[in-house]
């Protein structure tokens, strides 16, 4: 009888501590096509600086009128954007929120890309961009994009910026 219980107990553990969470890994073949971004996401920090004074602000915002696709290709691994949206931008500084409408028409990916396990990588003449897919089944992808930046890096002046980017896509036929 106590082998039956341990054996159980044994068993119960074995079950229970599989984890089913973690999305499958991103495969390239799924990522060639084309795709229409359905929800754009973020969310972030600036924090400006004025002569050793900082003011930080956070900020959410979330995509609206969005008419966007991007196209991945196959041999050579080419990545093209077209489109355009709006970002409903709400932003938090020094107790007030303020929200604005900031329209956004030009590419979130162009140039070649690759595919590192999670890590997707854009390349072009501008710039590499990392992302990481968090998911992709055969209908659906999303791509974390991490941002970060620092403008007038000097004593007297300097804007840092940064945000995490979420963009939800769909496979078009």
């Amino acid at each position: 009888m106590r082998h039956t219980k341990l054996l159980l107990l044994a068993l119960a553990v074995i079950l229970f501590s599989c984890n089913d969470d973690e999305a499958p890994m991103p495969t390239r073949e799924g990522m060639v096509g084309i795709w229409k971004v359905t929800a754009i996401n973020y969310k972030g920090t600036s924090t400006t600086t004025v002569m050793g004074t900082s003011i930080k602000a956070n900020f959410t915002g979330t995509g609206k009128d969005i008419d966007l696709t991007t196209t991945f290709g196959d041999n050579p691994n080419t990545v093209t954007s077209e489109g355009s949206y709006i970002i409903v931008l709400t932003t938090t500084m020094m107790g007030q929120t303020t929200t604005e409408e900031v329209p956004f028409e030009e590419m979130i990916m162009d140039g070649t890309w690759e595919l590192e396990g999670r890590k997707l990588i854009v390349t072009n003449d501008l710039a590499v961009q990392e992302g990481t897919v968090t998911r992709q089944t055969s209908t659906t992808m999303e791509v974390k994009i991490k941002f970060e930046q620092v403008e007038g890096d000097d004593e007297f002046f300097s804007v840092a910026t940064k945000f995490d980017a979420v963009f939800t896509f769909s496979r078009q036929e």
